[in-house]
């Protein structure tokens, strides 16, 4: 059964997948989710390049984490 705390992974090969539950999310935040996980693709870590590269992508990036790890929990039954 999938953990319903868990956003997204990343599989060994590649596989992108995605809790459901982050549709309650606000369309910003699933965005910042869906380029978190593809930047994971070129940077398997949470280096500088890493956010920077998100940054690319997501300028308020840090807002959107921000959202996460203040109402993340509320994306549950």
């Amino acid at each position: 059964m999938q953990d319903s705390t868990v956003i997204d992974w990343i599989t060994k090969d590649n596989i992108l997948i995605f809790n459901w539950l982050i549709i309650m999310a606000p369309v910003s935040v699933i965005d910042y989710i869906i380029v978190h996980e593809l930047c994971h693709l070129k940077y398997p870590n949470h280096s500088e390049n890493f956010w920077k590269e998100v940054a690319v992508f997501c300028l308020d990036f840090q807002k959107r984490r921000d959202w996460l790890r203040i109402r993340g929990l509320e994306l549950s039954f």
